[in-house]
Order: structure tokens, then C-alpha cells, then sequence
């Protein structure tokens, strides 16, 4: 399957980040959508059980709260992803991906991204089903577990490569 490309306004970073990175890369506004959102649901069901009861009050807010919390995640991770892929403002992120590069550049890695364990076609096919799966948590939640350089925007790094090399 071709890489299909987003076009957005801002540069990309990465087209398929690990979620670990994703998560790393959170904002302190993705964390106010999460807990807004995990406190959401709960009171969204307590007032529609206030107007009429339905039964057991602490069952319902105990799954409410359960969807809340991961429906907020979701949404966090999601935020997150759109500024991976540019389609929002990620001027923090291209700073803290570039430090990145140069801290393990520094510690002789060739790259930032983390080793896999995986031969190369094995991180192609996961390259491959796990990118832009945030667009589609909707119909199910997929994560990119895998650490691969594929769907990376190698031209962020070309400046601080040459800046080495010339030192």
C-alpha cells in the first residue's frame, strides 16, 4: 500500500510515531481535554439519571467515568497525533523532537527513534497498519507499538546533521 500523505499547514514530524512518544509529547492542554473529559461523562450521566432514575446510580457512574476516562485519552492522543502529522500547530514539538535528535546523536545513536527488534519488513507491515490509525478510533482504537523510522520527516534533521559533520 502507498504512503498516502496529509497535507497540512505545519511541517510533518513523523507520520507513524511509537505511542509512547505520542504520549510523551502530550500537552498540558491534552491533559485538560482528558480530565475534562473523564469528569464529562460522569456528570452527564448523573444529571440525565437525576431527571429520570433508571436503576442502580453508582453502577452507571462508575462506567460513565470508566468511558470518560478512556474517551478522553483517546481524544488527548489524537490531538497529539494531528500535530505529529502537521495538521496542527506543533512548533513545541518540532523543538522537542530536534532536541531529541541531538541528545541521542550525541550518545552515538544514528537516530532518536528507538531500536526494533524487528527485521525490516516486519516494521514496513507494521508501518503500514499503523499509520494515521488515530484518525480512525471511532471504529478502533489502534496504537503503533513498534519503533521503525518509516513515515519520518528525515529533512528536519538535515541542518543539525550537517552542523556535526562540518564540526
Amino acid at each position: 500500500m502507498p504512503f498516502r500523505d496529509i497535507q497540512g499547514d505545519y511541517p510533518i514530524i513523523d507520520a507513524d510515531p511509537h505511542s509512547a512518544r505520542v504520549v510523551r509529547f502530550f500537552r498540558p492542554e491534552d491533559y485538560a481535554l482528558w480530565a475534562v473529559s473523564g469528569a464529562a461523562a460522569p456528570a452527564a450521566y448523573y444529571w440525565a439519571d437525576f431527571k429520570k432514575p433508571i436503576g442502580d446510580r453508582l453502577i452507571g457512574l462508575r462506567s460513565a467515568g470508566a468511558i470518560g476516562f478512556i474517551g478522553g485519552f483517546l481524544l488527548a492522543y489524537q490531538k497529539s497525533s494531528f500535530r505529529f502529522w502537521g495538521l496542527e500547530e506543533n512548533e513545541r514539538e518540532l523543538i522537542k523532537d530536534r532536541e531529541e535528535f541531538l541528545a541521542a546523536r550525541t550518545a552515538g545513536k544514528s537516530h532518536h527513534l528507538g531500536e526494533s527488534g524487528l527485521e525490516p519488513y516486519l516494521q514496513g507491515v507494521s508501518a503500514r497498519h499503523s499509520r494515521y490509525t488515530a484518525l480512525k478510533f471511532s471504529w478502533l482504537p489502534w496504537f503503533n507499538f513498534v519503533n521503525h523510522n518509516q513515515g519520518v520527516n528525515w529533512n528536519l534533521y538535515k541542518d543539525l546533521v550537517a552542523k556535526e559533520s562540518s564540526a
